[in-house]
């Protein structure tokens, strides 16, 4: 009896284990089970994230929800029977609803064209007839490009020993047969409309010439080294700027004797306040060291998304102090992308909406300049109207953060750390009316290096990738101050090797469209 007893409690403890393991085997494939979900869930996403990329709109602009007014409000049609209806009589002829008239849109006027005038008159004979009206139509038409051969043909006279004669005009390349438009044409071609030198070659052979493909890159390079002072002078203002917004993107760079390119990085340096900047190639290095390098003597604020080398320059105690501030559309693009898995993430993209409505009421383009809001206007609105939705939104993620549905790997949990991560950042912006909240405006310069090596493929050594950043600079600065970066060029390289270099800040082009007309002899001289 005995020994069946101790047989019996070696099977119950055998039953108990053999429990202990089915328990532990079905938490292990309900993990297992949860990280697959998880992983299907994040594969899907992928998938629709590759899909709108392709074939869906680039604009993470939120679908804001209508709300409907008393008047667009329709009634339902009435569920009394048949008899009581009668019973009230015929129903009343309700007013025929019209259809809104739809506006003509108004006609575009650009300005600064050549613009010419041709009467048309019939061939009747119009003598004694009286003019009644006058009608017209507009066509623009396009007059294709064109190369002019210009010859210099100067005159040399002798008057005893005394040789007399006009000097060739002045150029920044020594026996270069192409002039400043011809350069500059070239130049703002392939770097501001991305047409690489092999597609330029074949409009020249159109237009009659046929240059080697090595004599124009010759071309391109000597003009953006003889630059180079003038490049020197953009960064020194640019990192001048108390406010900084900042940003870097790769860029394809093929070494000699290597098969394969190699991503290099440019980085980009926007000073709103100057309406200036500048891109940075350090070897096509994405270090923060590079930073380090360019910002050495800054003091001030820079915006950037959370890339660590950014926050890295904030830690440094021996350096002196700069702040940054967090971009709330890198925020926003976790939350939208994690939408589709997640609709949590739904409350979230509300929350920066809100944000930004209250900054399109700060910087409302719609309004003359005299009656826009000034700094310190912007940040009494700003504490007024922002920092409540702040406070809201702060509250929200920290709930997200806490809450053990939101898995941490998903992109919705990523989503959640990254804002509260950046969320000591971010609210930077508040300090200063002239701060942005978010960093488009270096993310908006950035689109020129990603659309030229979508064109050209690659620069040439680490001395190509140099040359790009440079020549981006000015077409940036240049579009930042609305100004031609064609016309800014061909009258920059007429003018340079004449102008005081002490005072080149004058020929950048937030002071070009005043200085070309402004600048006497004795301030260039």
């Amino acid at each position: 009896m005995r020994r069946l007893m101790i047989e019996l409690s070696a099977k119950d403890e055998q039953i108990a284990s053999l429990t202990r393991q089915i328990e532990q085997l079905n938490l292990s494939l309900s993990e297992n089970h949860k990280e697959t979900q998880r992983i299907v869930s994040e594969l899907s996403l992928t998938i629709k994230k590759l899909s709108k990329q392709l074939y869906g709109s680039r604009s993470e602009k939120l679908t804001k929800l209508r709300v409907k007014k008393k008047e667009d409000i329709v009634q339902e049609p009435s569920a009394e029977p048949a008899a009581a209806q009668q019973q009230q009589g015929p129903a009343e002829p309700q007013p025929a609803v019209e259809k809104a008239k739809q506006t003509k849109p108004e006609r575009r006027e650009y300005q600064g064209i050549e613009e010419r005038v041709i009467v048309l008159e019939p061939l009747e004979e119009t003598t004694g007839a009286r003019l009644l009206r006058e009608e017209e139509i507009i066509r623009y038409s396009y007059i294709a490009p064109k190369v002019i051969r210009t010859i210099y043909k100067r005159q040399i006279y002798g008057n005893g020993d005394n040789v007399i004669t006009a000097p060739f005009p002045s150029h920044l390349i020594e026996r270069c047969s192409a002039d400043n438009s011809l350069l500059s044409a070239i130049i703002i071609n392939k770097f501001c409309y991305h047409l690489p030198i092999q597609r330029q070659l074949e409009m020249f052979k159109n237009l009659g010439i046929d240059w080697p493909k090595s004599t124009i890159n010759s071309w391109v390079t000597r003009i953006i080294n003889m630059l180079d002072p003038l490049f020197a002078e953009l960064e020194k203002q640019v990192i001048r700027s108390p406010y900084l917004n900042i940003d870097e993107t790769s860029i394809p760079i093929l070494i000699k004797g290597e098969r394969k390119t190699k991503k290099g990085y440019i980085w980009g340096f926007v000073s709103p306040g100057t309406r200036l900047m500048s891109f940075k190639y350090d070897q096509g290095s994405r270090s923060g060291k590079v930073l380090e390098k360019t910002l050495e003597s800054y003091t001030g604020t820079i915006q950037s998304d959370g890339y660590p080398a950014y926050k890295g320059l904030c830690k440094d105690k021996g350096r002196k102090k700069i702040r940054r501030i967090a971009c709330l559309a890198h925020i926003r693009r976790d939350f939208y992308e994690s939408e589709p898995a997640d609709p949590r993430a739904r409350e979230g993209l509300e929350f920066i909406s809100r944000l930004y409505s209250v900054e399109k009421e700060c910087y409302n383009p719609d309004l003359p300049p005299g009656e826009r809001m000034t700094e310190e206007q912007i940040r009494e609105h700003r504490l007024i109207h922002s920092v409540p939705i702040l406070k809201e939104f702060y509250r929200w993620l920290q709930r997200n953060s806490s809450d053990e549905s939101v898995l941490p790997k998903s992109s919705f949990g990523k989503a959640v750390a990254y804002a509260l991560n950046e969320f000591p950042y971010l609210i930077g912006f508040l300090r200063n009316g002239s701060f942005r909240i978010d960093n488009n405006a270096a993310e908006r310069a950035m689109r020129a290096p990603v659309l030229g090596r979508k064109n050209y493929m690659f620069c040439g050594e680490h001395a190509g990738g140099k040359r790009a950043a440079q020549i981006y600079s000015l077409i940036a600065s240049c579009k930042m101050n609305d100004i031609d970066p064609y016309e800014y060029l061909n009258d920059i390289l007429g003018r340079l090797m004449d102008h005081n270099h002490t005072k080149l800040y004058q020929l950048l082009p937030n002071k070009w469209t005043s200085s070309k007309m402004e600048i006497t002899q004795e301030e260039i001289f």
